[in-house]
């Protein structure tokens, strides 16, 4: 399968999202709104698993300490959920954090997406973070996700380029 053709869903998102955002713009229907959040949340998701797929990450360790780290994650928001205790949260994210750190600091050649993700990382596990820990609100995965659509918008630039 050509590199064109696995970004076609991130076009599907963003365009979902357009016609959803537009039309709610003229009409107060409650669905309107769900079509551009389910677009939103098309390219999101399908980004972060074309980013992970096509980058070199997985191929490292620090792949299963990610993975480790994100289990280890998901236990503590478990644990502050059900028995409001945070403390195992710091754990996961700091691993998440580190490791991808020290997977970026390993890379020989940094290109600019390679920037980007990295500030992606540090800012939606810090906000993930923060969230839990110090009740921040969740509009402040407002910042995560603008540079979740910037990193995207990079690769699908950097992609272009490279099919042309």
């Amino acid at each position: 399968m050509k590199n064109k053709y696995l970004n076609i869903p991130l076009y599907i998102g963003i365009l979902i999202a357009v016609f959803g955002g537009v039309l709610s713009l003229f009409s107060e229907n409650y669905l309107f709104p769900k079509i551009m959040h389910g677009g939103l949340w098309i390219f999101e998701i399908y980004g972060i698993l074309l980013l992970l797929w096509k980058g070199t990450l997985r191929k490292t360790r620090y792949f299963w300490f990610i993975i480790t780290s994100f289990l280890i994650l998901g236990a503590g928001v478990f644990l502050k959920i059900k028995f409001e205790n945070p403390y195992v949260i710091p754990i996961g994210v700091l691993g998440i954090i580190i490791s991808y750190l020290l997977h970026f600091n390993k890379k020989k050649e940094k290109k600019l997406l390679d920037i980007f993700k990295l500030i992606w990382v540090i800012v939606s596990y810090s906000t993930i973070g923060g969230v839990f820990l110090f009740d921040l609100p969740k509009d402040a995965m407002f910042y995560a996700n603008m540079t979740l659509w910037i990193t995207l918008l990079i690769y699908l630039k950097q992609n272009h380029k490279i099919s042309e």
